[in-house]
């Protein structure tokens, strides 16, 4: 490693000291100024954020500790002779055998909590700053937060060069392509069958009258469906809102046409599912949702293990895998998207920012200034220039509101933002539902996935879909993305379930009691070092810090489907 994870781990308590030392400080000028009253107030503010930070240093040992596991670790992994070169993958040398899953689930608890840590600190010296006005105060808590971030930098720093030691980031990358090349397979195997007279059918009706992310997320949930009972995916040649040839004009076939050779009329009976005599069955989403283990979150069993070893975010690589394979094109489209890109001049590195607005604010999702996603922006070209010159800092923007470009080019001139403009305006609401504003879409959401950052709202189905794309192309991008919402989740999914990893003894009206053996279900991240959940032991709704829970991933049993490739 580049830089002593041992140097960082001092800083952070040297910082936290310097927070205890200069707040005390303080103290003694409230004692001698002002109202009573106030002063007590203003007294109270900070001795409770020094025991907020106080909390906090038992959060860095934590850190301390897995770094020293991990180092244990690194030194155990050995070569192995699974791989392969082949002439369509990217280079690896034959012999790396990648880590184990215990090293990088600590790997990946200390990038987390480095996160939440910085999170949770820069959201209680923004507090503090804004409730204690001195001026004195005000300068040391602006010299804090940018010293702060100098450390939180220096860390992130370290975990790049420890994710990437000894070429185990070309081992990700080959183990993403291969298991998913193996789900492509069983894909293309399950929707082409041998002979459709004896094949189980799942109809796919795209009648939801809502955005284009919404319908085709239902696609995908119709493909996992019928992947999770061996059922073929067939989407009827009717008219669709974006084109009235049907879902063909834009897109190939998902599969055999066996709806046209069969001809029956399907049945509608969502409890019919796993019948072997009903033939074909139309799916009701909404309906369709009893008891469905396999929806997302889950990912298959079989796959799980080897998942979980590459990847941070398996349900995002398993919902991905489905938007990879519908995103094939008909030639005319694959000819509008590319012409698109070409005169973009499109080069990396780049960040990229999907600002959503027009209809969509205030009804799914709030407004988000474009200040608010530049920050992220700012911090990865500042992590990025500590590891490669950047000559140029580049941002692709994609919008609804073509009004959006001016703005941003207008606060932040020492950026180039590359954004498409007919696509923006092809966005709006009264052109939304024209082809050349399909093509648009594709275009932007295609460019996104292939940002090497993005910052985005999960609330929008275009940046899920983009973050999901995303880590098909990568072998483990679960952290190239921030977003300034909602936490990934997959529409109609099953309880997102986090294990306790940590006590929490609640401190504000608002948290709540996490004790060992707990689990959450989950209802997002504040992005301020607290989530928000329900305890499934006592009930209770609230509060608590978020380095205290990890990620429970659910398995299912699904098909096996009769393809060669193994994934052990």
């Amino acid at each position: 490693m580049k830089r002593s994870s041992h140097l960082t781990f001092i800083g952070m308590i040297f910082v936290w000291f310097l927070t205890i030392f200069y707040l005390l400080s303080t103290m003694n000028e409230y004692k001698t100024s002002g109202n009573q009253t106030d002063q007590d107030r203003r007294l109270s503010q900070v001795l409770s954020s020094i025991r907020d930070v106080q909390h906090q240093i038992e959060e860095i040992r934590n850190v301390s500790e897995l770094l020293r596991e991990i180092k244990k670790l690194q030194g155990k992994l050995l070569l192995g002779s699974r791989f392969h070169q082949k002439q369509t993958r990217p280079h690896v040398e034959i012999g790396i055998k990648g880590p184990s899953l215990r090293h990088e689930e600590a790997r990946r608890h200390v990038e987390t909590n480095v996160d939440e840590f910085w999170r949770y600190m820069r959201s209680k010296l923004y507090k503090l700053k804004d409730s204690v006005k001195k001026e004195d105060i005000e300068l040391l808590v602006n010299a804090m937060l940018k010293d702060g971030q100098a450390l939180h930098r220096s860390a992130v720093n370290d975990l790049y060069d420890l994710k990437n030691v000894d070429d185990i980031d070309k081992w990700r990358l080959m183990e993403s392509m291969e298991l998913g090349e193996i789900i492509q397979k069983r894909l293309n195997s399950l929707q082409h069958p041998k002979n459709c007279h004896n094949t189980k059918l799942f109809v796919c009706e795209i009648k939801n009258n809502c955005g284009f992310g919404c319908e085709l997320h239902h696609v995908v949930y119709c493909l996992i469906t019928g992947y999770a009972n061996n059922r073929t995916v067939v989407i009827p040649a009717t008219p669709w809102q974006y084109a009235p040839s049907g879902w063909e004009t834009v897109f190939q076939p998902i599969g055999a046409p066996c709806l046209q050779e069969k001809g029956i009329l399907p049945e509608r009976d969502p409890h019919n599912i796993l019948r072997p005599d009903v033939s074909s069955l139309i799916g009701v989403e909404n309906d369709m949702r009893i008891n469905a283990d396999y929806l997302p979150l889950a990912v298959p069993d079989d796959i799980a293990d080897r998942l979980l070893r590459f990847h941070g975010d398996p349900p995002a690589w398993w919902i991905g895998q489905f938007v990879k394979y519908l995103f094939k094109f008909q030639p005319s489209t694959q000819k509008a998207i590319e012409e698109g890109i070409k005169k973009l001049n499109w080069t990396t590195p780049i960040a990229g920012i999907h600002v959503r607005r027009t209809d969509k604010v205030n009804h799914e999702a709030g407004k988000h200034e474009v200040e608010e996603y530049m920050v992220y922006v700012e911090e990865w070209y500042d992590l990025l220039k500590k590891r490669q010159p950047v000559l140029k800092k580049r941002v692709f923007l994609a919008s609804d509101d073509p009004d959006v470009i001016q703005e941003i080019q207008r606060k932040y001139p020492d950026y180039d933002f590359i954004s498409d403009q007919d696509v923006s305006r092809s966005a709006n609401p009264q052109n939304r539902y024209q082809l050349t504003s399909l093509y648009g879409v594709l275009q932007d959401i295609i460019l996104l996935s292939r940002c090497n950052y993005l910052v985005c709202t999960f609330s929008s189905q275009i940046c899920r879909l983009a973050y999901e794309l995303m880590q098909t192309h990568n072998g483990d991008a679960s952290s190239n993305v921030q977003s300034l919402d909602d936490m990934f989740y997959f529409g109609g999914q099953t309880e997102h379930i986090m294990d306790v990893r940590e006590p929490h003894d609640p401190k504000e009206q608002n948290e709540i009691r996490l004790d060992w053996n707990d689990s959450v279900a989950i209802a997002g991240n504040h992005w301020n070092g607290y989530s928000k959940g329900r305890n499934r032991r006592t009930g209770e709704t609230g509060l608590f810090l978020a380095y205290k829970v990890k990620d429970k991933l659910k398995r299912a049993k699904m098909p096996l489907y009769n393809v060669t490739d193994s994934v052990v």
